[in-house]
């Protein structure tokens, strides 16, 4: 099959890519330069009808789609070009899709809860917080009830090693940071299921490989932690001190796009439909850290 994979550069996109089945045809975009693109990349502008053209051009059976501001305190401050991008151009896709027969795999967020219900099952009312969960739930609504064939995959606190010259996460940052002496400043309030990127991706290719259209998945990592163990795990995985890590509650940010205090996961779904069973933190962190990550 044709599939398109918008976002290819990101975290889940990288994964995805390595992870691929041999027997798709990969079109990968992402909305700026690639410095590793090797085959079928392309730059696309999801605001611009020339990026949708050429998605057109391709006729792909199936759209992948990860490209979103996945900021939460950028899309706070820009919640203008954040509905743009994570909504409207999401419409976009939709209408393209249904012209040209295609399927759509969107990916959502954890951000879509407002962390009251913990834990969450695939089928939970949404009720976002802040204006990036407003967005995705948005986009949510749009892929649901439209009538293309589609199927929504929901992680949850995604971690890994980013491309070069893209985003951190929480591992990396923090990584980083432990090496060089740094201390940390981590929410101890907030709890919270880490997801490895290389899972993530393994539920939305078994998902497509089931044929699991009209679908919901929460997907995130088997461990449920405050966010300051998570900083802990890396902290071990480097062998830096713990006392590098300052446990604050979350108003110790007051600057920050308000956070649901726990949007955790039922994971029978991917489990018992899916037969996939995703890492701990520990055993996560350690592939990341390690020599071979995803």
């Amino acid at each position: 099959m044709k599939i398109v994979i918008t976002g290819a550069a990101g975290l889940l996109g990288k994964a995805l890519i390595a992870l691929a089945p041999a027997e798709h045809e990969l079109h990968k975009f992402t909305c700026n330069h690639h410095p590793d693109a090797i085959g079928n990349w392309y730059s696309l502008n999801l605001t611009t009808g020339a990026g949708l053209d050429l998605i057109y051009s391709i006729k792909p059976d199936i759209i992948i789609h990860c490209a979103a501001i996945g900021n939460v305190d950028y899309a706070q401050k820009n919640h203008h070009e954040a509905i743009n991008i994570n909504l409207s151009a999401t419409i976009d896709l939709i209408k393209l899709c249904a012209d040209i027969n295609c399927k759509l795999v969107n990916i959502s967020t954890n951000a879509v809860f407002d962390g009251h219900k913990a834990p969450y099952s695939d089928d939970d009312l949404l009720s976002p917080i802040n204006y990036y969960g407003i967005s995705k739930a948005g986009a949510e609504y749009a892929v649901k009830y439209s009538k293309i064939d589609w199927i929504i995959i929901r992680p949850i606190l995604m971690y890994g090693i980013p491309n070069q010259g893209r985003r951190g996460n929480w591992v990396t940052v923090w990584r980083d940071k432990f090496r060089a002496g740094q201390t940390c400043q981590v929410v101890n309030d907030i709890i919270t299921q880490p997801l490895y990127n290389a899972d993530c991706a393994k539920v939305v290719w078994e998902a497509i490989r089931q044929q699991a259209y009209g679908e919901i998945f929460n997907v995130a990592g088997k461990d449920i932690i405050p966010t300051v163990d998570f900083a802990y795990a890396v902290a071990d995985a480097v062998k830096a001190p713990r006392s590098l890590i300052q446990p604050v509650p979350s108003s110790f940010f007051p600057s920050i796009a308000p956070r649901p205090a726990n949007t955790t996961y039922n994971l029978n779904k991917i489990n018992t439909r899916l037969g996939i069973y995703t890492v701990g933190v520990r055993e996560g962190v350690g592939i990341v850290l390690g020599e071979k990550p995803i």
